[in-house]
């Protein structure tokens, strides 16, 4: 079982959570189940035609990670 949901009642920092459409490891109803899990600040971004943790669209998720974590600092001073 490679599920983190059991986990997740840990985890009180802000969170992304990045899904993959076409991961054949992991499923990819798996990341939007530990989104909805997750009780803290959360986003969730999809990528529809990404394969395995979303190598195939890197440039796309690390851009959005880039910002989405930029955001956070600016948030928190």
């Amino acid at each position: 079982d490679l599920s983190c949901v059991p986990f997740v009642k840990h985890v009180h920092c802000p969170t992304l959570v990045i899904g993959a459409g076409l991961d054949a490891i992991l499923p990819p109803t798996e990341a939007w189940r530990l989104h909805e899990a997750l009780r803290c600040p959360k986003t969730f971004i999809y990528l529809r035609r990404a394969t395995h943790i979303g190598l195939s669209h890197i440039d796309t998720w690390t851009e959005a990670a880039a910002d989405w974590l930029a955001g956070r600092l600016r948030s928190a001073d």
